[in-house]
């Protein structure tokens, strides 16, 4: 068999994992009693239950190179880590992360598990303890022997064998989510899912190298040792960076649900809002930018609320500002059950997102969604359902929950508060009814309004007109051609 259908070897990742998660557990579970010296507080219980993946002949020679691989890494220092993890990629470059990840923790798990079976077997099994002369094992167990001389870093080296194998588990398990669960989760959800940074594949392979390079530094009793504290800190910070993210994905796929059955079937507003922008222990207000307060999500009850998403791109933001700020006077100086209500969508919040919206806040008098923890709970509906993409949308809503306009932006452009109730239903009306480019002109030089009726305007404005609106006029379809 050749070298590269060795390593284009299909494998199921969940059984192939489950082995060397049972070696690990097992191993780690044999070295802690040792250690400790037969101390109670590791007397924990194995579920026995029997791997049930087999090794291919191929999938073997594969894991057996690397092992090689492996084991070839003998000088302890990051650099030589660093030079092992590119050579593990080079041979694994036709398998996509997370198997890369996977394979190696296998290959390690052949080496750790093999070493501290004969240790346990020693004393009982004449083969085991012929073996283990060949592997060093006596050296580790005789009367003060390297168990001793070396306690502590065998043991640190146990512990860094467990905070793996969890790194390896939570990445596997982020990767599942929206990947092999395609029957619970929306096929359009899992296309907007983020992905784990490839820094952290090849940072956990270059730990289990690095455990690697200290198992053999401590079995050959080498004046040298790997130092394990700084893969240990980088471990621990994925550990719970990957927890955060899974935690937060599993929320939005519930949110996703969730939101899809109450636009199904809406029934009111607010209860809709809470599940669009509330996560389950937030604080359920708003801050209201007229008064310069915070209210309780509760007074959009029986409301129509105009859902203005947008980024923090000032410039853009400001346009919108300048367009809505004559409609939210007017529906306030009117009494109208509508009110606006802006959320910005960011996916992680930093110094400089948290300063563009304190420069962007005080210019709205509506009611706007402030938090600073993360994104919105259903960002990922917004995204999928109402096609946000950066550009600002106006979502008009009903006080039952229902969708009037998915997005109202470009009618109150051309119309400004004519547009009200800004429906659909509305904009077809008005589409019909009026000179939509007459409408158009009138917002850039209000003396054009007249002249489009008897067709006495200048051609230069027009194509300022059309310039300035290309974008409504595309997404209207109309060709529009011009003479003179």
């Amino acid at each position: 068999m050749s070298d590269e259908q060795i390593m284009n070897e299909k494998f199921d990742t969940g059984s192939v994992f489950a082995i060397a998660e049972d070696i690990l557990k097992r191993t780690t579970h044999i070295v802690d009693s040792m250690v400790q010296q037969g101390s109670q507080s590791h007397e924990e219980k194995l579920e026995e239950k029997a791997p049930k993946a087999s090794f291919s002949p191929t999938l073997y020679k594969l894991i057996k190179t690397l092992f090689c691989e492996l084991m070839a890494c003998r000088t302890p220092s990051e650099q030589t880590a660093n030079e092992t993890t590119k050579s593990i990629l080079t041979k694994l470059k036709s398998y996509p992360w997370d198997a890369k990840v996977l394979l190696t923790l296998v290959a390690f798990s052949f080496e750790y598990g093999e070493f501290w079976l004969l240790a346990q077997l020693h004393p009982s099994n004449p083969l085991a303890k012929s073996v283990g002369i060949l592997k060093r094992v006596e050296a580790i167990l005789e009367p003060q022997g390297l168990i001793h001389k070396y306690k502590k870093e065998i043991g640190e080296l146990n512990e860094q064998t467990k905070e793996t194998l969890k790194v390896i588990r939570s990445i596997l398990e982020f990767e599942k989510l929206p990947i092999n669960n395609t029957k619970d989760v929306p096929a359009a959800l899992s296309t907007a899912m983020g992905c784990i940074s490839e820094d952290v594949y090849r940072a956990t392979i270059t730990t289990i190298v690095a455990c690697t390079t200290q198992l053999s530094c401590l079995t050959s009793d080498e004046d040298k040792k790997q130092e394990l504290s700084t893969f240990a800190d980088k471990s621990k910070s994925t550990l719970e960076n990957l927890k955060k993210q899974i935690k937060l994905r599993n929320q939005q796929i519930e949110a996703y649900r969730k939101l899809e059955e109450i636009i199904r079937a809406p029934t009111e507003i607010v209860a809709f809002l809470k599940e669009l922008i509330f996560a389950k222990d937030d604080v359920q207000q708003l801050f209201d930018g007229s008064t310069e307060t915070l209210v309780s999500i509760d007074e959009l009850k029986n409301k129509n609320v105009l859902l203005f998403f947008s980024d923090l791109n000032i410039s853009s933001v400001d346009d919108m500002i300048s367009i809505l700020k004559p409609i939210d006077d007017e529906i306030r100086k009117k009494d109208y059950h509508y009110k606006i209500l802006w959320i910005p969508i960011v996916e992680q919040w930093s110094d400089d997102e948290r300063k563009k919206f304190d420069t962007l806040q005080p210019k709205m008098s509506w009611y706007i969604m402030k938090y600073f923890s993360g994104p919105v709970r259903g960002i990922r509906f917004i995204e999928k359902k109402w096609e946000f993409n950066n550009s600002p949308i106006l979502v008009v809503m009903n006080p039952q929950g229902k969708v009037e306009h998915q997005n109202a932006l470009h009618m109150i452009q051309v119309w400004g508060m004519r547009a009200f109730p800004f429906t659909e239903a509305e904009e077809e009306k008005l589409a019909k009814d009026s000179n939509w480019i007459g409408d158009i002109m009138a917002e850039i030089q209000p003396s054009l309004h007249d002249s489009v009726r008897d067709g006495s305007f200048p051609v230069s404005f027009i194509k300022k007109c059309l310039v300035k609106k290309l974008d409504l006029a595309s997404e209207a379809e109309v060709e529009i051609l011009l003479w003179g």
